[in-house]
């Protein structure tokens, strides 16, 4: 713990001694020691090398960014129909709203964090354009205008990073084996990049993956029991195919929906 101010002898006391269940969550990567030595400290690029930040670092972490513990197991469930959505981001004051369900799997009551991660699977690709090195471009839609432009295919790979922090909500105090539906909103800004050609940030059409994740994700593989008891909504979609799967079944602490974005 650090930064904990004057109370921070008490809370850390409170956390130990098992009073008080945790829900706070690192706010960035913990390297691990031989890191030092493969960027060099006048190198101040993200994108280079193994990368900086969770956004492009590619190596092994000791803890990554967004990593936190509890006294109680615990699952999530993005609900989106048959794991896949179709949006238009011809309007970006609307955000893209998903609906999820926490639960509490036990033993202890707590609250919970839920992270949600945007990340590139692939791009849409005009059927006129050879998808080769320096020759193909792709549609994006900008921030600031209402019509599509053109973006190199080469850099706007480059510039995607692996994934990144697009929302987060915060559930409730549940007891043990009850469970909690909320809306997270996503806003088209907060999962725009930057093309420094055009001046602007903006989407490409294609293929992404949103992730949801609550305590225990990094290193945990809890079933997610759907039948426990009367406080679990047998319809939150908890269980389903579209989680990866861990050791002795889903991995509940992480759920994934895929979003293809279009662009009129």
């Amino acid at each position: 713990a650090s930064y904990g101010g004057q109370a921070a002898s008490r809370a850390l006391a409170s956390v130990l001694y098992g009073d008080y269940n945790p829900t706070g969550r690192l706010a960035a990567t913990v390297y691990p020691p031989n890191y030092v030595n493969q960027i060099p400290l006048t190198e101040m690029g993200l994108n280079v090398g193994v990368g900086r930040t969770y956004l492009y670092y590619k190596g092994p972490v000791e803890f990554p960014f967004g990593h936190g513990l509890s006294y109680s197991d615990w699952g999530v469930a993005l609900h989106g129909g048959d794991g896949r959505l179709h949006v238009d981001v011809r309007d970006w004051s609307s955000p893209l709203s998903l609906s999820l369900t926490v639960k509490n799997l036990g033993p202890m009551p707590g609250g919970q964090s839920v992270l949600l991660f945007w990340k590139l699977i692939e791009f849409d690709l005009p059927q006129d354009k050879p998808d080769v090195e320096g020759a193909a471009s792709v549609p994006i839609r900008l921030l600031g205008s209402a019509s599509t432009s053109s973006a190199s295919l080469i850099a706007s790979e480059a510039r995607q990073p692996q994934r990144r922090l697009c929302a987060f909500e915060t559930a409730p105090m549940l007891k043990a084996n009850e469970s909690h539906m909320m809306q997270v909103d996503i806003a088209w800004k907060d999962v725009a990049v930057w093309h420094e050609s055009l001046g602007d940030y903006g989407i490409i059409p294609g293929l992404y993956e949103v992730e949801a994740q609550v305590s225990g994700w990094w290193n945990t593989h809890v079933p997610f029991d759907n039948d426990d008891d009367d406080n679990t909504n047998n319809d939150n979609g908890i269980g389903d195919d579209s989680r990866r799967t861990g050791e002795g079944g889903h991995d509940a602490s992480t759920s994934k929906l895929r979003v293809h974005v279009v662009a009129g």
